[in-house]
């Protein structure tokens, strides 16, 4: 996991089989598909849950726990592995859709401070006025179009750290919630059966 990507794969090992696991989440999720059924107990995702698979959302705002949890049932009876990823984002097309306006953003804002300086008739003038010592690259970064552009990179370099650095400290507690609730403990993918990789 590098810096900024908000995005974990876990795998998780139950002694419960596929009706107690889907049963346990239902009980902390409001389902999507239940027609509005109100059940009993304290909520903390929204989301769709199977025997299958689940897909849910944290709408707890007390509990530091990932935006985004899916996973996949794998195994029988008693030995149930779940393949699941946490996620900031619902999905990476959005994250890279930040990375892809960044880097452009970027791109053209270099592109633009090392043109001739901006806003005057001649460049010759730019050097009557700042001299041959004072940097084109820097006057240019300076200008309306490049603080917007500059505005735009300091945005979206906000958005991905601060959604990584709430996603990371979001681990630890929802991989404990998830074992607390389904009788489970965390394995690596090696500890993983090969045919549920």
């Amino acid at each position: 996991m590098f810096w900024g990507y908000p995005f974990y794969s876990f795998y998780i090992r139950s002694d419960q089989n596929r009706g107690e696991i889907a049963a346990n989440l239902i009980d902390i999720t409001f389902l999507s598909d239940a027609n509005y059924l109100k059940t009993q107990g304290k909520k903390i995702f929204y989301g769709n849950i199977s025997q299958i698979d689940f897909e849910i959302e944290s709408i707890s705002k007390d509990k530091s726990i990932s935006n985004f949890i899916s996973g996949q049932l794998l195994g029988a009876e008693d030995e149930i592995y779940i393949k699941g990823r946490l996620s900031g984002f619902k999905s990476k097309r959005i994250f890279i859709l930040f990375l892809s306006i960044l880097f452009t953003a970027l791109g053209f804002l270099i592109y633009y401070c090392l043109q001739a300086p901006h806003g005057f008739s001649y460049p010759e003038e730019f050097y009557q006025i700042y001299g041959y010592d004072y940097s084109e690259f820097i006057y240019n970064l300076t200008t309306p179009i490049a603080l917007i552009i500059e505005g735009i990179i300091a945005t979206m370099l906000l958005i991905i750290a601060i959604k990584y650095a709430n996603f990371k400290s979001s681990v630890k507690p929802t991989l404990q919630l998830l074992c607390e609730k389904l009788g489970a403990q965390t394995v690596t993918k090696y500890e993983t059966p090969l045919l549920f990789r």
